[in-house]
């Protein structure tokens, strides 16, 4: 099962990368691993509002793919906040572990009557722009991504979490790594209210709206993960 399918189970988002931002209503395109922002359907083309809607989520949420995970913690938020440890060992090159304790998603609930109209009086819309129609938030996340296989990371924590700003529990993630530490990245975010750890994508055409998601696979035993692919169901036929 590759991780979206696994997510989806749960709440059904795309997890956040290290170095990625977006917001609500942010269109782009994916580089492989990179997030090309390009701007804001609100902003670019005319000053506009779609309706939003939040729905409260409160579930926690933990991906591995690639990796094992040990140690006397429940996952890697467990280790930084109740003076736990965990390790994670990655096993195959571009691996990933994500751990998330959701609150709430924001979303735009009226995708066929707001948005399809607005889009549609765009001449020059580029359908491979992929759309964010929903963000999911935090108050605690983690992203761990290893492009090599071999990274151990290890991850300690005080206890001590209402007082501490984002650099200090960084300053928690202590790495083992076999070769050099920049195959590694990592998003740390804890205690901060309400963060974006995850988002739904779609796709308008002329004649369709499609829930476009990234297909997450191995390409082989040994060749890592291929995050190339998509996968698109249709939602309206117009």
């Amino acid at each position: 099962m590759n991780i979206i399918e696994k997510m989806n189970k749960q709440v059904g988002i795309y997890p956040i990368l290290p170095s990625m931002t977006v917001e609500l209503g942010d269109y782009g395109y994916w580089d492989k691993y990179r997030w090309c922002h390009f701007g804001n359907i609100k902003n670019d083309f005319r000053k506009i509002s779609f309706t939003e809607k939040v729905r409260p989520i409160n579930q926690r949420l933990e991906v591995v793919f690639g990796a094992t995970v040990t140690g006397n913690a429940d996952g890697c938020l467990s280790a930084l906040k109740d003076q736990g440890k965990a390790e994670i060992q990655f096993n195959k090159n571009d691996s990933l572990y994500y751990e998330a304790e959701l609150t709430e998603e924001l979303c735009y609930p009226a995708i066929k009557g707001e948005l399809e109209p607005f889009l549609r009086t765009i001449p020059d819309w580029n359908s491979n722009y992929w759309i964010v129609v929903s963000v999911v938030k935090a108050n605690n996340y983690v992203t761990l991504f290893s492009h090599k296989a071999g990274a151990r990371i290890c991850v300690e924590g005080s206890g001590m979490v209402g007082d501490e700003n984002l650099a200090d529990m960084r300053a928690r993630v202590s790495f083992a790594v076999s070769g050099s530490t920049e195959q590694v990245q990592s998003i740390v975010s804890i205690g901060k209210e309400n963060q974006i750890a995850g988002m739904r994508f779609i796709k308008f055409t002329r004649n369709n709206i499609f829930l476009r998601e990234r297909k997450i696979s191995y390409t082989g035993e040994n060749e890592g993960i291929d995050m190339e692919s998509i996968s698109e169901d249709k939602l309206y036929s117009l």
